[in-house]
């Protein structure tokens, strides 16, 4: 199942959809964030851009801008730290198919 808008293609779970408008889930937690296109097997990496970066307790939460469509990543404050992120930069936001949940919408 896939979805594509904007110049991007979105692949995850879910029944047929036959709309033009359909609608994608997935928990921040869901999403990792890369500086460059990663290898391996996930399927869905879309270009993004860092809108905001915020210390929350035990995480650090990257907000992200795809296509238009506010994204956000759970990243440990390690892995936060070791990407080096700042507001504006351009990285791939990477979302495994089977976590994410196509709606129609």
């Amino acid at each position: 199942m896939g979805w594509a808008g904007d110049g991007v293609e979105l692949l995850g779970q879910g029944e047929p959809i036959e709309q033009t408008h359909v609608r994608a889930t997935f928990s921040p937690a869901a999403v990792s964030v890369h500086r460059t296109p990663p290898g391996g097997s996930p399927r869905n990496v879309l270009p993004a851009t860092v809108t905001a970066i915020e210390a929350q307790g035990s995480l650090v939460e990257i907000r992200l801008e795809v296509a238009g469509q506010p994204i956000r990543a759970h990243l440990s404050p390690a892995g936060a730290a070791a990407l080096d992120l700042q507001p504006g930069d351009r990285v791939q936001a990477v979302v495994k198919a089977t976590q994410v949940m196509l709606f129609p919408g």
